[in-house]
């Protein structure tokens, strides 16, 4: 069985296990939270799903313009190829999107699951608590306290403009002074620092950062 390659192949592997109470249908992969128990029926078939032509032909001539700008791009091919699998698919736009992503700034975006019931708003503290530890979200939040993070006056408006549109959007004013009566306003003093740019500029003291 499938079962079977797998132990065979990942039995030393430290996040493969063998499932105890169906070790011929399931087997476990030890997750960064808990432990899955994955089962291998229709397991092949479900990855083998074929993505029917006749849906992506209806999605490129869509009336709706942000549906059908997604799939502008996208080859129709009658043949029944790996191109056509759900999965090659999915991993072709998985690579899109990392592709997307190294161009900009990086973000890293932290899952949770807050409860069992999939409901908004609901955060079971039992269930939320070991995960952020486990992600080591605590550990990263007194971390972060230790690190400074520098802006350019005009990077600092381009983020927080919203802090106080009235500010932001006066042209009488230059980026140096928004900044600083933004942050005057906005955050206590003893959380941030103006400096000046040295070697930079005209000498108009618009040159620095926060």
């Amino acid at each position: 069985s499938i079962v079977g390659i797998y132990t065979n192949k990942f039995s030393k592997h430290a996040q493969y296990a063998m499932c105890k109470r169906d070790m011929n249908n399931s087997f476990v992969i030890k997750h960064t939270v808990s432990d899955v128990t994955y089962t291998i029926s229709n397991f092949i078939s479900k990855n083998k799903d074929i993505l029917s032509t006749n849906i992506l032909k209806l999605l490129k001539v869509s009336k709706n313009n942000l549906i059908r700008s997604m799939y502008e791009g996208v080859e129709v091919s009658e043949s029944l190829g790996r191109k056509n699998l759900v999965t090659f698919k999915y991993l072709e736009n998985l690579k899109k999107i990392s592709s997307y992503l190294k161009s900009t700034n990086i973000y890293f975006i932290k899952c949770i699951k807050p409860n069992e019931n999939k409901e908004k708003n609901n955060f079971n503290k039992k269930k939320v608590f070991p995960q952020l530890f486990s992600l080591s979200i605590i550990e990263t939040l007194n971390i972060k306290y230790f690190f400074q993070y520098k802006y350019t006056f005009s990077s600092f408006l381009s983020y927080y403009e919203y802090l106080d549109l009235v500010i932001s959007n006066d042209s009488n004013l230059d980026e140096k002074t928004k900044v600083c009566m933004m942050l005057e306003r906005n955050f206590d003093g003893n959380s941030y620092k103006v400096a000046i740019a040295r070697g930079r500029g005209s000498g108009t003291g618009n040159n620095g950062n926060v």
